[in-house]
């Protein structure tokens, strides 16, 4: 070999200058796309987690003739959790007689107290100490109001009351629920990442699941993920699935 190439060290200026340019032009292709990737990541995660947290309450409920209990309120004192992402989809209100029953009849005996002075909203929402609340009349929960309950399951009983509680009553499925760490397939609580990039530490950012209070027992009636402004539910995550796979 010549001398000329056992000398040569790197790349010449000129090797360098076309390299910066491919790598220029592929950033061009790139980085446009990468909103859309990021949405079609969401919209999988998003519906494949709902469709499995359905799954995962119906095959509690056949083998243990109730739903998994321990689940987190997203109430801290008289009001909602204050870190939960929902807006007005969501209204603090206190259980019925009738409603505590009909839960209590469906498993659900007792759930965790939120904290509002946590500093990580996921994964310690109950501050340092947690505190579980017992099922009972008077205590407070979070309902969907009537227009929420509506349109994410089809309620027309409630359409003349679309700013107040409806029979709907949503928990926060945690780490702490029953069903975590059994035979069901969830070793652990499933995270919902927001598409409006909110951290998990500042927004609580787990699934809830919603029960219909007005039949005795409670009826569970489908899994819902938090964002800013408005929950979503089954069907919005079905969408989201089929428009991430058409792209």
């Amino acid at each position: 070999m010549s001398r000329k190439y056992k000398n040569r060290q790197g790349l010449t200026l000129l090797e360098l200058v076309v390299v910066m340019v491919i790598l220029v032009a592929l950033a061009g292709i790139l980085v446009p796309m990468l909103p859309g990737m990021l949405g079609r990541a969401h919209a999988v995660n998003h519906s494949a987690n709902v469709v499995e947290i359905n799954k995962v309450w119906g095959l509690y409920a056949n083998m243990n003739g109730g739903y998994p209990d321990g689940l987190d309120s997203l109430i801290s004192g008289t009001g909602l959790f204050s870190q939960l992402p929902g807006g007005s989809d969501l209204i603090a209100a206190q259980l019925d007689d009738d409603q505590a029953d009909a839960l209590k009849a469906a498993g659900i005996t007792t759930v965790y107290s939120m904290d509002n002075t946590t500093d990580n909203a996921t994964m310690e929402p109950y501050g340092a100490t947690p505190t579980t609340v017992t099922i009972d009349e008077d205590e407070y929960a979070a309902f969907l109001n009537g227009a929420a309950a509506r349109r994410l399951f089809g309620d027309s009983a409630t359409a003349a009351l679309d700013a107040a509680a409806s029979e709907y009553v949503v928990f926060g499925v945690g780490q702490n629920c029953t069903a975590i760490g059994t035979n069901f397939g969830m070793q652990s609580a499933p995270l919902h990442f927001d598409d409006h990039g909110h951290s998990p530490v500042e927004h609580y950012s787990r699934f809830g699941v919603v029960f219909n209070t007005a039949v005795l027992p409670a009826s569970f009636v489908g899994t819902v993920a938090f964002h800013e402004g408005h929950l979503s539910g089954l069907d919005d995550a079905i969408a989201g699935w089929h428009g991430a796979h058409q792209h």
